[in-house]
Protein backbone atom coordinates (compact mmCIF):
# COMPACT_ATOMS: atom_id res chain seq x y z
CA UNK A 1 0.00 0.00 0.00
CA UNK A 2 0.77 3.68 -0.70
CA UNK A 3 0.21 6.27 1.35
CA UNK A 4 1.76 9.33 0.70
CA UNK A 5 0.59 13.29 1.44
CA UNK A 6 1.94 16.68 -0.62
CA UNK A 7 1.69 19.82 1.64
CA UNK A 8 1.06 23.33 0.20
CA UNK A 9 5.03 23.94 0.74
CA UNK A 10 5.71 21.51 -2.15
CA UNK A 11 6.69 18.46 0.62
CA UNK A 12 5.30 14.51 0.12
CA UNK A 13 5.83 12.79 3.13
CA UNK A 14 5.52 8.83 2.73
CA UNK A 15 3.87 6.47 4.97
CA UNK A 16 0.97 6.47 7.49
CA UNK A 17 3.32 6.78 10.46
CA UNK A 18 5.51 9.86 9.13
CA UNK A 19 2.21 11.43 8.07
CA UNK A 20 0.66 11.07 11.45
CA UNK A 21 4.03 12.18 13.61
CA UNK A 22 4.03 15.43 11.29
CA UNK A 23 0.52 16.41 12.09
CA UNK A 24 0.72 15.68 15.84
CA UNK A 25 3.93 17.59 15.63
CA UNK A 26 2.34 20.85 14.37
CA UNK A 27 2.24 23.52 16.76
CA UNK A 28 -0.92 25.50 14.95
CA UNK A 29 -4.40 25.46 16.26
CA UNK A 30 -6.36 23.44 13.21
CA UNK A 31 -9.88 23.69 12.65
CA UNK A 32 -11.67 21.21 9.81
CA UNK A 33 -14.86 22.03 8.46
CA UNK A 34 -16.52 19.97 5.66
CA UNK A 35 -18.30 21.31 2.91
CA UNK A 36 -19.13 18.81 0.77
CA UNK A 37 -18.24 15.21 0.61
CA UNK A 38 -18.77 13.12 -2.66
CA UNK A 39 -17.93 9.72 -3.46
CA UNK A 40 -18.43 5.97 -2.86
CA UNK A 41 -17.19 2.57 -2.94
CA UNK A 42 -13.52 2.81 -3.42
CA UNK A 43 -13.23 7.02 -4.28
CA UNK A 44 -14.18 9.80 -2.20
CA UNK A 45 -13.67 13.36 -2.80
CA UNK A 46 -14.11 16.15 0.05
CA UNK A 47 -14.37 19.98 0.16
CA UNK A 48 -13.78 21.60 3.07
CA UNK A 49 -11.97 24.55 4.74
CA UNK A 50 -8.99 23.99 7.06
CA UNK A 51 -8.25 27.14 9.47
CA UNK A 52 -4.87 27.23 10.80
CA UNK A 53 -4.54 29.30 13.80
CA UNK A 54 -7.43 31.47 12.48
CA UNK A 55 -6.63 31.30 8.59
CA UNK A 56 -8.58 29.87 6.23
CA UNK A 57 -7.60 27.23 3.42
CA UNK A 58 -9.71 25.53 1.31
CA UNK A 59 -8.84 22.06 0.55
CA UNK A 60 -9.97 19.30 -1.91
CA UNK A 61 -8.96 16.08 -0.47
CA UNK A 62 -9.30 12.96 -2.78
CA UNK A 63 -8.98 9.47 -0.62
CA UNK A 64 -8.73 5.85 -2.17
CA UNK A 65 -9.61 3.17 -0.06
CA UNK A 66 -8.64 -0.51 -0.76
CA UNK A 67 -10.40 -3.34 2.03
CA UNK A 68 -12.04 -0.85 3.72
CA UNK A 69 -8.38 0.73 4.68
CA UNK A 70 -7.16 4.52 3.03
CA UNK A 71 -4.04 3.57 0.83
CA UNK A 72 -3.88 6.85 -0.63
CA UNK A 73 -4.36 10.38 0.38
CA UNK A 74 -4.38 13.58 -2.22
CA UNK A 75 -5.14 17.51 -0.73
CA UNK A 76 -4.98 20.45 -2.88
CA UNK A 77 -4.70 23.70 -0.76
CA UNK A 78 -5.48 27.31 -2.10
CA UNK A 79 -5.24 30.35 -0.17
CA UNK A 80 -7.80 32.61 0.54
CA UNK A 81 -8.27 35.65 -1.63
CA UNK A 82 -9.82 38.51 -2.17
CA UNK A 83 -12.17 38.59 -5.43
CA UNK A 84 -11.20 40.94 -8.53
CA UNK A 85 -13.17 44.09 -9.05
CA UNK A 86 -14.66 42.50 -11.98
CA UNK A 87 -16.60 39.81 -10.36
CA UNK A 88 -17.13 40.97 -6.73
CA UNK A 89 -20.55 41.82 -7.04
CA UNK A 90 -21.00 38.05 -7.74
CA UNK A 91 -19.34 36.44 -4.94
CA UNK A 92 -20.29 35.65 -1.75
CA UNK A 93 -17.82 35.26 1.07
CA UNK A 94 -17.03 31.44 2.95
CA UNK A 95 -16.30 31.81 6.50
Amino acid sequence: MQFSSIRKSGERIRGRANIEASRVAQPSMKRFTVRRMLGGGDLWISELVLTYDGQPFYVVSIMEFEGGEVVRETQYFSGAFEPGPSRAQWVERME
